[in-house]
């Protein structure tokens, strides 16, 4: 069944080398840890640590330096949105800028949204599928979006490339004179990994 699922990615997305990428996967579901688990070694994937919650994750994160966090929501003591905003407003966080798809069986609007405000990259709901969580992870890879910083926020765009409507949160006007657009630099790991030369991780942007 597993070979199927490859066979047909591989038919229906550019294929990447994600053998070198290293994947943080932070469930305190064993059960699903061990589903995600098994779809990102589908795609090729070798380098994967495990934490089942937010707290074990940060202490994770220090030794392993993960590239991609795939993170579910509600977990005990330290749940996945409270993760998220530590890992882009610590300042004893190695990497700010981690990728983050945030795993949940609740798709409510308002809960995407504390989510997205959160500073999440991006959004996958249960049950997952092999398709589902591929095309999660080649959004990341080729159309990670700008991190913004300002007074109240710090993550990547809320607002997609293809939206015509800006983003409207609270905070909109308060932020709107002093927001900080970090652009994205190509990652040296995804330069070599992937087929495509212009498809990456985004790491450590630099002020624009």
């Amino acid at each position: 069944m597993l070979p199927k699922i490859a066979n047909k990615l591989t038919r229906h997305h550019t294929p990447y080398d994600l053998r070198a990428v290293n994947f943080l996967i932070i469930d305190d579901n064993p059960h699903m840890r061990f589903l995600v688990r098994q779809l990102l070694h589908v795609f090729g994937v070798r380098n994967i640590r495990e934490a089942d919650d937010g707290a074990h994750a940060l202490k994770i994160q220090k030794i392993f330096h993960p590239d991609i966090a795939i993170c579910d929501w509600y977990m005990s003591p330290l749940n996945g949105i409270e993760f998220t905003r530590i890992i882009r407003t610590s300042s004893d966080i190695r990497n700010p800028y981690l990728p983050i798809i945030m795993l949940t069986g609740y798709t409510e609007l308002h809960l995407v949204e504390q989510a997205r405000d959160a500073g999440i990259d991006e959004f996958l709901s249960k049950p997952i599928s092999a398709h589902m969580l591929y095309d999660r992870i080649l959004s990341i890879i080729e159309k990670r979006r700008p991190f913004i910083k300002t007074a109240t926020y710090h993550g990547p765009d809320r607002r997609r490339h293809h939206d015509e409507t800006p983003y409207n949160g609270v905070e909109r006007r308060l932020n709107s004179m002093t927001s900080t657009h970090e652009a994205v630099p190509t990652n040296d790991l995804f330069g070599n990994v992937a087929l495509s030369a212009q498809s990456h991780i985004n790491r450590r942007p630099s002020l624009t």
